[in-house]
C-alpha cells in the first residue's frame, strides 16, 4: 500500500476526474445527471481510506472535472465555469463525508473497503446502485402527477444528486460488504495499469480540450482578419465612387460653362479607375424662362434635335411641359448605362424629384430611386443600379449668395462594385452582404437578393455613411468556413493523443504481469533476510572479540575523536587532538569540552546540553556543521564537527569527531576571488558583445540613408541609446557653405554649454587632427566652444584627406578612468562609422548638385527646369490655377565681354543670379537657360503682377555697380517675356515658347521693357 500522504491524494485525484470524464459520456434524460453517482463512489471510499486527508484529492479530482469535462458547465462562460466547479467541489465533499461517517458507524468491516479492488466492477454497481433511487423518484414523481420536474434541468439535476446521495451513504456500502473479496492480482492490475492509464486519460482530454480551444480562437481571429480586410477594402472603394463625384463637383463650383470635351475627360478617367460607377451625368437646373436658350445651346454644341423631354409612367418620352423649373439632363458619359437619357427633365418624376428636394435642402450627396422593376422594399437584386445625386451651389446674384446651380448624377451598380470587393478573397463558408441601415431596425437589402445559411458561427457588421443614408456591410460564416482553414490541431491532437495512449495502454499491459512476480521473490528475498539474521547473532561473538581491535583503531585515526558524557565532561580523546588543538588526551580527560570552544560559544555550550536534556531538542547531534575551535595557545582557526549520540547499556555519552580544515577554507576563498573575477570578465565580454551588436546597427542603419536628415536622427538616437546620461553635439560643415564654420548638425542630452556652431580653429581636436580630452579643469586648456563651466568632456575631429569637416563633442561627467576608456573606444568607433556615411552623403548631396545646378551661377541649369516646367504644368492642370513662366535676356551682354572681358561678363552673371534669387518668391524656380537667358517659373501669379515685379526688378538691376578693375560701369538692363497659362490645355513647351516670343518682342522693342 501506499504510505505517503501526498502520493495518496494524488492518485484520488486522478482516479476521480477519470471517473467524472468517463460518467460523463453516459447520456441521461438530463445532461450531466448521471455524472454525480461513479466519482460519489470513488469520494466515499478515499473518505473511508485517508480521512480529513481525502478532502484535498476529491477537491482538486472534482475542481479538475468541472472546468474541463462537466457536460452542465460546458456552455457557460469561464468565470462562471469555475464558480460551478468550486459548487461541485463541496457537494462532493459534503456527500463523501456523510457516506463516511454513515458507513464507519453503521456497517461492521468497513475498513475491508479501503483495499484496492476490481475498479470495473466497482464502477458498474456503483452504476446500478445510484440508478435505482433516481429511477423510484421518477416513478413517485409520475404517479402522483404531472410533476413540472422534468422542465428545469436545474430541478432534474438536483433530484439525480439527492438520490445518488441516499444511494452512495446507505445502499452502496452494504452491497460492497456482501461481495467484497479480495484479490491481490486485481490490485497488482490497478496499481500498475489502471492508475497509469487514468492519468494518461486525463491528460489526452484535457489536450483535446485545450485543442478544442485554440482551434476556435483560430478560425475567429482568421474570420476577423478576412472581415476587416473585405470592411477595408469596400471602404476604399466606396471612398473611390464618391472621389470621382466630388471632382466633378469642383468642376461645376469652380467653371460655370465647362465643354463637353472636358467633362467627357473627367469623367472617363474616373470611370476607368471606379468599379461600380457606371455614368455621371450632369443635370443644371433651368428656369423656365431658360428652357430655349439651354436647347440651343445643346444644339450648338453638337446634340441636333435636344429638347426637354418628360418621361412617362411606361418608359415613353414626351415634350417637357412648363414648369418654373427644370432639371434636364446636360451632359452624360457614356449616354446608354444612365436610366436617364440626355434632355429628359428629372422634374417628371417624383422620386428624382423627392431626391433632388432632399439634396437641395440638406446640401448633402443624396441615393436616389433604385432602378430595377422587380424590387421591393426589403430585398433588392444584385443587378440593381442606384443614383447619387450632389447638389452643386454657386454665386446666384453676384452678391455672395449661393444658389443651386444644378446636380451631379451618378449611377452605381453594386454588383461589379461588390465583385471588386471580393475578387481576391477565398468565400468559401463566407456570406458577405450590403443593407441600407439608415431606417433604423428596418434594413433594406443591397447586395446580394439570397438569404444567408442558418447556421452561423461568426457574424462582423460595420457601418458606413454614404450621402444621407447608412449603409451597413455584413460578414457571417458556416460551418464551411471552419472546414478551409487547413488541417485543424484538434483532429492532429486527437489522433496523437489516442496513438499515444494505445501505446503506453499496451506497454502498461506488458508489464502489469511482472508485479505478481516481483512480489514472489520479495518473500523469498525474506526468507533469506531470516536466516541471515540468525546467523548475525552468531557473528556477535566474534564482534564482541573485535573491541581490542577496534579501541587499536581509536588510536590510529588521524581525524580527532573526542567522547564526552552528558554532563559536557571529556571521557576520552585520541592522540590525533594534539596535532589538532596542541593538547596532550591526558591533559584533557575530566575538563568540560567547552575548553576547546572560543567565545561566546564556550560559555553557552553547558546551555545547550541542558536544553537539550530537558526538550530532547538537538543543535549539533547527527548535523554535520563547521564550527572554530580554539587551541592551546588561544589561535581560532576552523573545524569540521560531526557530533552522534551513542547509548550504552549503563549510560550515554556523545562522540565528536573533528578535522581541521583551515587549508581547505583558505582553498575555497581563493576558489570564491577567482570566480568572482571571472563573472567580471564574463559581464565585459557580454558588454563588448553588445556594443559591437550596435555599431553593426548603426552602420546598417547609415548605410541606408538618403540624405543627412536621415543620418542626422539615426545618430542622434543611437548616441542618446549609447551614452546615456551624457550630453553631446557633432557639428558639421554644410556643403555650399563657404566661411569655414562647422554648423550643428546632431545634438542629444541637455548640451547649452555645447556651441552650435564651431570654427576650426575654436577646437584644440580639429587643430592637432586628434582627439582632445579634458578630464579636470585645470589640467589642459578647454576649448573655446566649449562653456567653461561644463565638467570633463572629449572632441575627436571627422577627417577626410587630413581636413576636418565635422566635429564630434561628448560631455560625460563624473567617471571612473575604466568608464572613460570605455567611452573613449566606444566614441572612437561610432565617430568612424559616422565619418564614412557623412562623407559618402556630402559626396553624394555634392554629385546631386553638379548634375541639376549651373557651376558660374549655381542656379539650377535648363535640364532641372525642363523638368520643374513640366513638374508644375501637371499641377496646374490638377488645381486649375494659373502657371507664369519668364524668360529674361541681359541686354548688349556681348558688348560687356568685348570691352570689359569674360571674367568681368561672369560676374555680371552671378551677380543677376544673386538678384534674382533674392527677388523672387521661394515657390518660384530660378534657372539659367544659356548664356546670358534666365528662365523664373511662377506658379499662381497674374501676368499684371509678374510685370510689374519684373520692371521694379530693372530699375533695381539698373543700380549694381560693376568693377573691372580701375574702371566702374553700371546702368546694366535686361529684356523679359512673360506668359500666363491655366486650364486642361497647357503644354510647357507651348508656355516657354510663348514667353521667348515676347522675349523677342521686348528685344525688338527697344530692349530693357517686359513684354506680357
Amino acid at each position: 500500500m501506499i504510505e505517503s500522504q501526498w502520493i495518496r491524494q494524488s492518485v484520488l485525484a486522478m482516479v476521480y476526474a477519470l471517473a467524472g470524464v468517463l460518467a460523463s459520456l453516459f447520456p441521461g434524460p438530463v445532461a450531466g445527471e448521471v455524472t454525480i453517482a461513479i466519482p460519489a463512489v470513488v469520494a466515499l471510499l478515499g473518505w473511508l481510506a485517508c480521512g480529513p486527508w481525502a478532502l484535498i484529492g476529491v477537491s482538486f479530482g472534482a475542481l479538475f472535472f468541472g472546468m474541463i469535462s462537466d457536460p452542465l458547465l460546458a456552455s457557460l462562460s469561464r468565470p462562471d465555469v469555475f464558480m460551478g466547479a468550486l459548487i461541485g467541489v463541496v457537494g462532493a465533499n459534503l456527500q463523501a463525508l456523510l457516506g463516511a461517517t454513515l458507513t464507519r458507524r453503521f456497517v461492521p468491516g468497513w475498513k475491508q473497503l479501503t483495499h484496492v479492488f476490481d475498479a470495473l466492477r466497482l464502477f458498474l454497481v456503483a452504476g446500478v446502485v445510484a440508478a435505482l433511487p433516481w429511477a423510484a423518484l421518477r416513478l413517485l414523481l409520475r404517479y402522483l402527477g404531472d410533476f413540472p420536474l422534468f422542465v428545469s434541468p436545474a430541478a432534474a439535476f438536483g433530484a439525480a444528486w439527492l438520490s445518488q446521495v441516499i444511494a452512495v451513504v446507505a445502499l452502496l456500502p452494504v452491497l460492497l460488504t456482501l461481495c467484497w473479496y479480495r484479490d491481490p492480482l486485481w490490485r497488482t492490475r490497478l496499481s500498475s495499469l489502471v492508475v497509469p492509464a487514468g492519468a494518461a486519460l486525463l491528460a489526452v482530454l484535457a489536450l483535446y480540450r485545450v485543442a478544442f480551444d485554440v482551434e476556435q480562437e483560430r478560425h475567429a481571429a482568421r474570420f476577423k482578419a478576412v472581415g476587416a480586410a473585405v470592411s477595408h477594402r469596400f471602404e476604399d472603394r466606396l471612398g473611390g465612387v464618391m472621389a470621382a463625384l466630388d471632382s466633378v463637383d469642383r468642376l461645376f463650383e469652380n467653371d460655370a460653362t465647362p465643354t463637353r470635351r472636358t467633362f467627357r475627360r473627367l469623367v472617363e478617367a474616373s470611370l476607368q479607375h471606379t468599379p461600380g460607377l457606371v455614368a455621371v451625368q450632369w443635370v443644371p437646373q433651368v428656369a423656365g424662362r431658360e428652357r430655349s436658350a439651354y436647347e440651343a445651346l445643346a444644339g450648338a454644341d453638337g446634340l441636333e434635335g435636344f429638347v426637354f423631354r418628360d418621361l412617362g409612367s411606361a418608359g415613353g418620352l414626351t415634350p417637357a411641359a412648363v414648369r418654373d423649373f427644370h432639371y434636364p439632363v446636360f451632359f452624360s458619359v457614356p449616354r446608354q448605362v444612365s436610366p436617364y437619357r440626355l434632355g429628359v427633365d428629372l422634374a417628371s418624376s417624383p422620386d428624382a424629384m423627392q431626391a433632388i428636394t432632399l439634396a437641395q435642402e440638406t446640401g448633402l450627396r443624396t441615393v436616389g430611386p433604385v432602378f430595377q422593376s422587380s424590387s421591393s422594399a426589403q430585398t433588392r437584386p444584385p443587378g440593381a443600379s442606384l443614383v447619387l445625386l450632389s447638389p452643386v451651389f454657386r454665386d446666384s446674384d453676384g452678391t455672395g449668395g449661393t444658389g443651386l446651380g444644378g446636380l451631379t448624377l451618378g449611377v452605381l451598380r453594386l454588383a461589379p462594385l461588390m465583385a471588386s470587393v471580393i475578387a481576391d478573397f477565398d468565400l468559401a463558408g463566407l456570406f458577405v452582404s450590403l443593407s441600407d441601415a439608415s431606417d433604423g431596425a428596418s434594413h433594406a437589402r443591397l447586395y446580394p437578393s439570397i438569404e444567408p445559411v442558418a447556421d452561423v458561427r461568426f457574424v462582423m457588421t460595420e457601418r458606413f455613411p454614404v450621402g444621407d443614408r447608412v449603409w451597413q456591410l455584413h460578414l457571417a460564416s458556416d460551418a464551411a468556413f471552419e472546414a478551409t482553414g487547413g488541417v485543424p490541431l484538434l483532429w492532429i491532437s486527437m489522433v496523437g493523443s489516442a496513438v499515444l495512449f494505445a501505446l503506453l495502454h499496451g506497454f502498461l499491459l506488458t508489464v502489469s504481469g511482472q508485479r505478481v512476480e516481483v512480489a514472489r521473490q520479495i518473500g523469498e528475498a525474506t526468507a533469506r533476510l531470516t536466516r541471515e539474521v540468525e546467523e548475525r547473532r552468531r557473528v556477535e561473538a566474534t564482534l564482541r572479540q573485535s573491541d581490542a581491535r577496534m579501541s587499536g583503531v581509536f588510536q590510529a585515526v588521524v581525524d580527532g575523536i573526542v567522547i564526552i558524557d552528558e554532563s559536557g565532561l571529556i571521557d576520552s580523546a585520541n592522540p590525533a587532538i594534539t596535532g589538532i588543538f596542541g593538547w596532550v588526551p591526558e591533559d584533557l580527560v575530566g575538563r568540560n569540552v567547552s575548553m576547546l570552544m572560543p567565545e561566546p560559544f564556550q560559555s553557552e555550550h553547558d546551555g545547550y546540553l541542558e536544553t537539550y536534556r530537558r526538550t530532547g531538542r538537538k543543535r549539533t547531534i547527527g548535523f554535520h556543521r563547521t564550527v572554530e575551535g580554539l587551541r592551546k595557545d588561544g589561535s581560532r582557526f576552523p573545524v569540521e564537527l560531526t557530533v552522534s549520540e551513542l547509548v550504552l547499556a549503563d549510560r550515554k555519552v556523545f562522540v565528536g569527531l573533528l578535522r581541521d580544515i583551515t587549508d581547505r577554507v583558505a582553498s575555497a576563498e581563493q576558489a570564491r576571488q577567482f570566480n568572482e573575477q571571472l563573472q567580471d570578465m564574463v559581464g565585459a565580454l557580454e558588454r563588448r558583445d553588445g556594443e559591437l551588436t550596435e555599431l553593426n546597427r548603426i552602420n546598417e542603419q547609415l548605410m541606408a540613408c538618403n540624405d543627412r536628415n536621415e543620418a542626422a536622427e539615426v545618430v542622434r538616437l543611437a548616441m542618446a541609446r549609447i551614452f546615456s546620461g551624457t550630453s553631446g553635439r557633432i557639428v558639421a560643415h554644410v556643403p555650399g557653405q563657404r566661411d569655414g564654420h562647422l554648423s550643428n548638425w546632431v545634438s542629444w542630452g541637455n548640451a547649452p554649454g555645447l556651441a552650435s556652431q564651431v570654427h576650426p580653429n575654436e577646437c584644440w581636436a580639429v587643430r592637432q587632427g586628434r582627439s582632445y580630452e579634458v578630464v579636470a579643469a585645470e589640467a589642459l586648456v578647454k576649448c573655446t566652444h566649449v562653456d567653461p563651466g561644463i565638467g570633463p568632456y572629449i572632441c575627436i575631429p571627422l577627417l577626410v584627406q587630413g581636413r576636418a569637416h565635422a566635429l564630434a563633442t561628448l560631455a560625460y561627467g563624473k567617471a571612473t578612468e575604466v568608464q572613460r576608456r570605455n567611452i573613449r573606444r566606444l566614441l572612437g568607433a561610432v565617430v568612424e562609422s559616422v565619418n564614412l556615411a557623412l562623407s559618402n552623403l556630402n559626396l553624394r548631396e555634392i554629385l546631386r548638385d553638379q548634375v541639376v545646378r549651373d557651376p558660374l551661377t549655381q542656379l539650377y541649369n535648363r535640364r532641372y527646369m525642363e523638368e520643374a516646367l513640366a513638374h508644375e504644368v501637371q499641377r496646374a492642370r490638377r488645381n486649375g490655377s494659373l502657371l507664369g513662366c519668364t524668360v529674361i535676356d541681359l541686354d548688349h551682354f556681348k558688348a560687356i565681354n568685348d570691352a570689359y572681358g569674360h571674367d568681368v561678363g561672369d560676374e555680371v552673371l552671378r551677380r543677376m543670379a544673386e538678384v534674382l534669387n533674392r527677388w523672387f518668391r521661394s515657390s518660384d524656380t530660378v534657372c539659367r537657360y544659356g548664356g546670358e537667358e534666365f528662365v523664373v517659373i511662377m506658379p499662381e501669379q497674374s501676368g499684371d503682377t509678374i510685370s510689374e515685379r519684373l520692371s521694379a526688378l530693372q530699375a533695381h538691376f539698373a543700380d549694381e555697380v560693376f568693377h573691372a578693375g580701375t574702371r566702374r560701369f553700371s546702368r546694366c538692363t535686361f529684356s523679359a517675356g512673360v506668359a500666363v497659362a491655366s486650364g486642361d490645355d497647357i503644354d510647357s513647351i507651348a508656355l516657354l515658347k510663348q514667353a521667348d516670343n515676347a522675349l523677342y518682342a521686348a528685344k525688338a522693342a527697344g530692349r530693357n521693357r517686359v513684354i506680357l
